[in-house]
């Protein structure tokens, strides 16, 4: 359950919860679901830049503000691209060039 995932609910917490969530009306219900998704998504992609970011570090040494500030700009499916770029540069002027052109 996303809920679990995020906020880390103990087991009476969870089931206060599915109760609360329950007695929602539809209309609440679904926007509850539309907001996890959005946090859900969210999740991702900051799990997606701090890896991209990591493997960068491992890679090339420090990340710079300036290569942070491009990753945080980068769409998923971009993050997704740059990974696999990673693991085929062999110089930082390689990845320069990724995020210029990205």
């Amino acid at each position: 359950m996303f809920i679990e995932n995020y906020l880390k609910l103990s087991a009476a917490e969870s089931e206060v919860y599915e109760q609360n969530f329950v007695e929602l009306a539809p209309e609440g219900r679904e926007a509850t679901m539309e907001m996890m998704t959005s946090w859900y998504r969210q999740g991702r992609q900051e799990g997606k830049e701090d890896l991209v970011a990591r493997l960068f570090r491992h890679r090339f040494g420090e990340v710079s503000p300036k290569v942070k500030k491009r990753l945080n700009q980068l769409t998923s499916e971009q993050l997704n691209e740059l990974g696999e770029a990673l693991l085929d540069s062999t110089k930082l002027s390689d990845l320069d060039k990724w995020l210029a052109g990205n």
